[in-house]
Parts: structure tokens; C-alpha cells; sequence
């Protein structure tokens, strides 16, 4: 709908949807005479005046400005409440520099699709629509909830982004792009433009995550931090979102590359700490990199990992012994579970491990093949994710790690069920959880473990050798301002 007050007052209003509880979100855009802000107003049955409860604002280059130079032009997302009034009982008046519009809402030539508004509009404002279902919370959250129309509005033009994963693969303008997070909710970017694309900006690109939870409702997530650096002409990115337990990552990327704008999501399946920035490190340096190439990832990796450092060191600090005590019988965690040597090392220590606590978690390449061989003894186990989630649901149940090689010295020695089961209770699984996931120097918490030890663990970084000083620098800091029960004692590097 076209409304026209003269060449520098104008509005079109594109769509007007349900939200539920009474709420109503008008999609449209105004242009105003410069220096003169139009007011927009919202009125019910017999002009009774309804509350505006957000306005977002977002650019409109489709739109031809009337008389250039001597107007402002700007889209809106708008929620407003009209309590239990129909559409047809609603109107909207505008007014700028002593000019006026009024607008019947219930006007058919008013959309009442958001699905097909979103499935014709340019992304770019769509994108908008998302950034605003963020900063407005409950207000849009019935964009991103999923089921009957207008919910799940948004999770459909979501759905239908180019994919995009952890693994440096070309889309679209982009030699190589990557996204990715981590367990603890580190948010992880690389993306290196094609040949001739020219270097990237930092300002041209936006990010959004979002929280899916199993049933698939969405959720915007606020950026707790974001920060970007140059790799040649690659950018290298990190940030991080507080994510409700029980949820995976969805994140939107928009992106100008020269002329040209790259669109992508990604469902982000979860990746320990250092495979996350040895993957992102590859993508950007891309191949057969020079000195100076090579240089420049070190530096700018150890700048995002130091602005890392701040908030993981606060999180560990808080976070560590807050819930008090271990308690409960010992959970048993093997690591470091690894083809055929492994396998044949469990097998034999089955009559052992029979008396452990179930479940027995189980972590290492050749991790779920061992689950099998367990269960088929009528021994409870987990593998991988499943054993992850199992530790966040563990609480405040104590854990002991074994590393295979100890399981076997403790076979040789034969002293394996003292290995099992004596010595001090372990830390609560929620501690042991969070240290890996902000501190783990790999993807086995057994591993997380011996370096609390005390035992060498160097992260391994097979993608990009040049990300392992800078992540060894960061492990080393995160262990060294552990309150001392948790670090080991003494300086160990990793």
C-alpha cells in the first residue's frame, strides 16, 4: 500500500501479521522531509491510541527518494498492541514537518503473508527483520517459534540460505568459508574472498546465532562479544553466546564481497576449542602460504584468543566449585579410545569395568565401536556427544579419567582395580565439563584431566601448525589463573 502526502512525505506499508497476545508487526518503510522526524501513530476503534512497543529501522535502496538530497528514507519493522481489535478496526496516522498521512491497516491492499513478504523481499531485509527479532526478545519471538503461520516465518528464509559448515569450503564470491562453534558457546568465522574480490571489510559483514532447541524452535541470541581481524585479505572472527543448556548453534552470515553479497547459515555441530581455531586458521591463511602470510594468522589469532582469555579466565572462575562439592558414586571416563589396540584393551578389562558406575563414558576415534563391544557384555556406555551429554547431566557426580595407556600400565601392573576404583574422589562432572570446554587442550576431557594433572598436553593443530603457539600461549594463561585446586600445581605447558 502507497501512501503519498507530497514528493518528500511518502510511505508503503508492505505487510501487516498477527503476532498473538494482541500484538501486531507492520513491515513497510516512510520518507520524511530532512531534519524533520515522522511520527507514527496507531489507533483503534473510535481513535483510541495503541501503544508502540518497538520500532526497528533498516535501509531501503529499492526505494527512489522523491527529491534527493532533501529527504530521509528508512524501512521499519514495527510491533504494536491492539488488544483484542481486529484488523479492520486499526489505522495508523504519520505525520513530518507539519505534513500528515493516515493508513487503514485492514486495507486488503495491506499484505497479510509475512511467508510470502519474506520469500519475495531482497535477504538484506530480511536479515533486518532478524537482527530486530534479536533486540526485541518476546516481542518477535513468534517469528522463530516454529508451527502454525506467522511462527516459523523466519526458520523458513533461514532454512533456505546456501549451507555453510565448520569444514573451509568455496561459496559463492568466497574462496573458502568456515563457521563454527564450540560447546562453551565460542562463535568461530573464517572467510577468504575469491581471487581478484579484493580484501574484505570488517563493517560489510554481519553475523546472527541463534539457539535451536529439539523440538526446532529458534531463538536470536545478543553477541556477548564479536571481534574481526584482517588475515591478508581473509578475515579471521570470534565471539561468543550465553546458549541455553540443551541447545545447538544456528548462525546467518551476510557479506559484501566487492559487488557481490554472500549469504550463508549454519546448523554449527559443536568442535572442541582447539580443532575450532585450527579449522578457522587453515580457511584463512588458505594454501601454500608465505612467511609473511603465515605471520600475519599468528598475530591476529593471538589477539582474538587474548580477548578470549578475559571472558573464559571469568567464566572458569565463577564457575568452578560454584555448586559445591562432588558427590555420588564416581562416574568412570575412558579417553583416549583408539582402533583395534583399545578395543582389545577394554574387551579384556570387561570383568572390571562391569563393577563401574554406569554409565562408562567413552571418548577417542574408535570410542562408539567400543560402546558396542560394551553393551554387548551388558555394560552402559556412552561415546562422543552422547558422553558429553551425559556429563552435563551428571551434576555433581565425581569423575575418574583413564587414559588407555593407564588402563593398560594398570593391566601390566596388575592393579586395575585399585586404578578403577580407589584413590580420592574426581571433580563433580559439571567442573570437569566446564574446564574442558573452555580450557580442554583437545576433544577428550581425559585429556582436560591429566593437564589438571599436571601431565605435558600440547594441543594438536594438524590443519594449521601455525595455530598451535598461539593456542598453546592461550591454554597455558587460562591454566595459570585457575584457582590453584584446580590447576596443577606447577607450570606445564599446553
Amino acid at each position: 500500500m502507497f501512501c503519498h502526502a507530497s514528493e518528500t512525505f511518502q510511505m508503503g506499508l508492505d505487510a501487516l501479521s498477527p503476532l498473538g497476545e494482541g500484538r501486531w508487526l507492520l513491515c513497510g518503510w516512510v520518507m520524511h522531509p530532512r531534519g524533520a522526524e515522522a511520527r507514527l501513530q496507531f489507533h483503534g476503534a473510535d481513535g483510541r491510541a495503541l501503544p508502540l512497543l518497538y520500532e526497528g529501522r533498516h535501509r531501503r535502496p529499492d526505494v527512489a527518494a522523491g527529491a534527493p538530497g532533501a529527504v530521509g528514507l528508512y524501512g521499519f519493522h514495527i510491533v504494536f498492541a491492539a488488544g483484542e481489535e481486529g484488523r479492520g478496526a486499526l489505522s495508523l496516522r504519520a505525520e513530518a514537518g507539519g505534513q500528515e498521512l493516515r493508513a487503514r491497516l485492514g486495507d486488503p491492499a495491506i499484505g497479510d503473508d509475512l511467508s510470502r513478504l519474506l520469500a519475495a523481499r531482497p535477504w538484506a531485509r530480511t536479515m533486518a527483520l532478524l537482527a530486530d527479532a534479536r533486540r526485541a526478545g518476546p516481542l518477535l519471538a513468534p517469528l522463530l517459534a516454529g508451527g502454525a503461520t506467522p511462527g516459523g516465518a523466519l526458520a523458513g528464509w533461514i532454512s533456505a540460505l546456501p549451507p555453510a559448515g565448520p569444514e573451509a569450503a568455496p561459496l559463492g564470491p568466497a574462496a573458502a568459508l568456515a563457521l563454527a562453534a564450540s560447546p562453551a558457546g565460542d562463535l568461530g568465522l573464517a572467510l577468504r574472498p575469491a581471487a581478484g574480490r579484493g580484501p574484505l571489510r570488517a563493517e560489510t559483514l554481519r553475523l546472527e546465532a541463534l539457539a535451536r532447541a529439539p523440538e526446532g524452535g529458534l531463538s536470536a541470541l545478543p553477541l556477548a562479544e564479536w571481534r574481526l581481524e584482517s588475515v591478508g585479505e581473509a578475515l579471521l572472527g570470534w565471539g561468543r553466546v550465553e546458549r541455553p543448556p540443551g541447545t545447538a548453534l544456528d548462525l546467518v552470515l551476510q557479506a559484501e564481497l566487492g559487488a557481490e553479497e554472500l549469504w550463508a547459515r549454519s546448523r554449527a555441530p559443536a568442535r572442541d576449542l582447539v580443532a575450532l581455531f585450527d579449522g578457522l586458521a587453515a580457511a584463512a591463511l588458505g594454501p601454500e602460504p608465505g612467511p609473511e602470510a603465515r605471520a600475519a594468522l599468528r598475530r591476529a589469532l593471538g589477539r582474538l584468543l587474548a580477548r578470549r582469555e578475559a571472558a573464559a579466565c571469568t567464566a572458569l572462575q565463577a564457575g568452578l566449585g560454584a555448586a559445591g562439592p562432588a558427590g555420588g558414586r564416581p562416574l568412570l571416563l575412558l579417553g583416549g579410545v583408539e582402533e583395534e589396540l583399545g578395543l582389545r584393551l577394554i574387551e579384556a578389562a570387561v570383568p572390571s569395568l562391569a563393577d563401574a558406575a554406569p554409565p562408562l563414558l567413552l571418548f577417542g576415534p574408535a570410542a562408539g565401536l567400543a560402546q558396542l563391544a560394551l553393551e554387548e557384555r551388558g555394560i552402559e556406555a556412552r561415546a562422543g556427544e552422547e558422553a558429553e551429554r551425559a556429563l552435563e547431566e551428571a551434576g555433581a557426580r565425581p569423575v575418574r579419567a583413564l587414559s588407555l595407556r593407564e588402563l593398560a600400565e594398570a593391566m601390566i601392573e596388575e592393579r586395575l582395580d585399585e586404578a578403577l576404583h580407589g584413590g580420592a574422589p574426581g571433580l563433580p562432572a559439571r567442573d570437569v565439563l566446564l574446564l574442558h570446554r573452555l580450557a580442554g587442550p583437545g576433544p577428550d576431557p581425559a585429556a582436560t584431566l591429566a593437564r589438571r594433572a599436571g601431565r605435558e598436553a600440547l594441543p594438536h593443530t594438524p590443519a594449521c601448525p601455525d595455530a598451535a603457539p598461539p593456542l598453546a600461549a592461550h591454554l597455558e594463561a587460562l591454566w595459570r589463573a585457575l584457582p590453584a585446586r584446580h590447576s596443577s600445581g606447577r607450570p606445564a605447558h599446553g
